[in-house]
């Protein structure tokens, strides 16, 4: 693919950008969610709980 210009090229850029966050938001929620079923994450029950 041929870009003529750099504007042409920053959507690509920026929805690649976008789908690497929200794959790391997802990871990272799940291993919050795994925490509280196994104590090596140290994130256990706050004391409100």
């Amino acid at each position: 693919m041929v870009v003529g210009r750099m504007s042409d090229w920053i959507p690509f850029q920026l929805g690649k950008y976008l789908v690497i966050v929200g794959v790391a938001l997802v990871a990272f929620g799940l291993l919050v969610m795994a925490g509280s079923k196994f104590s090596f994450f140290g994130l256990g029950r706050l004391p409100g709980d």
